[in-house]
């Protein structure tokens, strides 16, 4: 008793000390954290400029909404020398900026000496920079803000002006005001998410066992265990970022599945202990496929992997610790008892009638589900990876007024065309090339875009709603229309975004097959037979095909989202196959899958539910990724109930009965 008692305190004093350690948390909305900086050019003050597109910038919409067009260029104009004397910032571009023959328009027209109305239609026409920045109703513009990013992170919060009586709307859009909503919108996620997840979990147990305190004793070690967690994060000063956001709930509805296998081995147990034993393989095996899923996301390279690789393996060998060490305390043993009564027992009994009969159908079943893996194999491998800038965005100001932009036909930063050194005419012809012919050209003076060496740098813009396959497509296109003009490098923040991020969608679903298959040899090794590793293949590919098929009908590609939510499925799907696996042991080598269902069909089918309601619980997020997240992972857990109860033993029954 003193020896419990002695662990009983030392649980509390480490969960208080960790909970101290909450408020230090950090939350970061910072997207380029899977983008690699790019490299400067050289010193001239073209370069300079240029380089300053290759970063974040802060980018605002401004709207016109009063009558013509002479109110909108004299408020445009004391905008633009508001935001040019602004603390941190070096450059404003603007319509202002753009010049057609050697003239400003919109100057001409500030200073009295051009209509207004013609004035925005001649900047729009301009070669370089005004489809860039002037929308095609001509009362809608793009400012673009650079300078020091600390002092920058400030102003879209200052310069954000949209009253209903104000004719000058002014709203950010670029990627720091994107970073600001997001570290928002997890703040609110991280707060309220994992207790929500807590409270629908607890709930599913009470109705499941009739009993609040058995629900509060099984939430309790996955509950200190998040706790422990979230302080070693806050002591390793790692933030809370969109991606290692979802850690904690995954814990709590993994720890709880955990905690359901240990108290139904606790039913037939002399003591916590042997409970434990008993279950311990089993646990700590799914521990580390899930821990493994996580870390492999570290071979993608980018940091925002890397530390949702080192959360995700943390936060699992925190949660088996606190499993391990709390779980007896809370799951007693009881000795031998009577099965379930009442409304569980008859549900428990259908459960086991209906796996029966489906059963039955293996000469069905094993065919239908290799033709289902061959189909969501070539779905898989035609399905593109993709991602839209805007996809990560909550509902609100900000994602509004990025419809409102790719509505009145704006663009992005734009992709800069690194043209080698050439004469006047070579350099003439490059113009015309990129930006088509009968633009006026010809005339365009290209001494403010000369880089070192006699190379020249022209801007391109692109779509602000266009997708990371759709800005490769495109400077695709340009390196070939400009292919005449020699050796071409494209440059540009969406460029870099658009590159980066697809190939690493590429290389996580890479990961994804070599984790799949180390979870393989992990099972064999564990049941010491390779038949049963191998019949476990097909039910935990499965749900990661299931979560490829629903991308492709939905949106048409694979995203961060996706591709993220298939490696860590591929961890958690494989949790219930390891537990129904250990529990049919039959000597060396052998199993005895209708043993391993009546031990394991009630854990497994509860810990499924727990696991889709605390996972459907990320669909609350704002974070629109996130929500993906969710949605495919309860796709992934409802196909892995069938592939454990229904697929798995036909497999394994096949040509010997058992």
């Amino acid at each position: 008793m003193i020896r419990l008692g002695a662990r009983i305190a030392a649980i509390l004093c480490l969960t208080l000390l960790s909970a101290i350690m909450l408020p230090s948390l950090r939350v970061e909305g910072d997207m380029t954290s899977a983008i690699a900086r790019a490299a400067p050019l050289d010193g001239s003050d073209a370069a300079r400029v240029l380089d300053r597109w290759q970063d974040p910038t802060v980018t605002l919409l401004a709207t016109w909404r009063g009558e013509g067009h002479d109110g909108f260029i004299a408020a445009l104009s004391d905008l633009v020398f508001e935001l040019s004397f602004a603390p941190g910032v070096a450059q404003v571009i603007s319509p202002f900026t753009i010049e057609q023959d050697g003239r400003a328009p919109l100057v001409l027209a500030a200073e009295g000496m051009m209509e207004a109305a013609p004035a925005l239609r001649a900047a729009r026409e301009a070669t370089r920079f005004g489809p860039f920045l002037i929308g095609e109703d001509l009362k809608s513009t793009l400012l673009f803000v650079q300078g020091d990013r600390q002092a920058l992170d400030a102003l879209p919060d200052q310069f954000t002006r949209c009253p209903a009586e104000a004719a000058l709307c002014l709203r950010p859009i670029g990627p720091v005001a994107a970073e600001q909503v997001i570290e928002r919108q997890l703040a609110r996620d991280n707060l309220l998410l994992p207790l929500i997840t807590a409270a629908v979990s607890t709930g599913i147990v009470v109705l499941w066992f009739g009993s609040l305190r058995i629900a509060v004793l099984l939430m309790l070690p996955p509950g200190i265990g998040v706790v422990w967690y979230l302080a070693l994060i806050a002591a390793l000063g790692m933030p809370l970022d969109v991606f290692n956001t979802l850690v904690p709930t995954i814990l709590l509805t993994l720890g709880l599945a955990d905690m359901l296998h240990l108290r139904r081995a606790a039913d037939t147990a002399e003591d916590g202990r042997r409970a434990l034993r008993a279950v311990l393989p089993a646990i700590t095996v799914t521990t580390g496929t899930t821990a493994l899923a996580f870390a492999s996301l570290a071979l993608e390279g980018s940091v925002a992997m890397e530390r949702l690789a080192i959360c995700g393996g943390v936060g699992m060998v925190t949660l088996w610790l606190a499993v391990v060490i709390i779980g007896p305390i809370c799951v007693p043993a009881r000795g031998p008892r009577k099965g379930p009564t009442g409304p569980r027992r008859r549900m428990i009994a259908a459960l086991h009638r209906f796996q029966r009969r489906m059963a039955r159908q293996g000469a069905l079943l094993r065919p239908a589900a290799l033709g289902l893996a061959a189909l969501g194999m070539g779905v898989a491998l035609s399905v593109p990876a993709d991602f839209t800038f805007e996809e990560n965005l909550p509902a609100g100001a900000v994602a509004d007024a990025v419809e409102d932009g790719i509505a009145a036909g704006l663009s992005m930063a734009p992709l800069f065309a690194i043209i080698p050194a050439a004469d006047a005419a070579a350099e003439q012809r490059a113009l015309s090339l990129l930006y088509g012919a009968g633009d006026g050209a010809a005339t365009e003076d290209l001494s403010n875009a000369r880089l070192s060496g006699g190379r020249i740098a022209l801007p391109y813009p692109i779509a602000l709603g266009a997708s990371a396959r759709d800005i490769r497509a495109e400077a695709a296109a340009l390196r070939a229309r400009l292919a005449p003009m020699g050796d071409i490098t494209l440059l540009g923040y969406p460029l870099r975004v658009a590159d980066t991020i697809t190939r690493a969608i590429a290389r996580l679903q890479l990961v994804l097959v070599v984790g799949v298959l180390a979870q393989a040899l992990i099972l064999t090794a564990m049941l010491r037979s390779g038949r049963a590793g191998m019949a476990s293949l097909l039910p935990n590919i499965l749900p990661l095909l299931a979560i490829q098929v629903a991308m492709a009908l939905s949106v048409g590609w694979v995203n961060v989202s996706a591709a993220v939510a298939m490696i860590v499925a591929s961890g958690i799907v494989v949790d219930d196959t390891a537990h129904l696996l250990w529990a049919s042991r039959a000597g060396r080598g052998r199993l005895a899958i209708g043993r391993g269902l009546r031990k394991t069909m009630e854990p497994i089918t509860l810990t499924t539910v727990t696991l889709i309601a605390g996972l459907s619980v990320l669909g609350l997020s704002g974070l629109p990724g996130l929500q993906t997240f969710g949605a495919l992972m309860v796709v992934a857990l409802c196909i892995a109930w069938i592939g454990d109860l229904i697929l798995l033993p036909a497999f394994l029954r096949w040509r010997t009965g058992r």
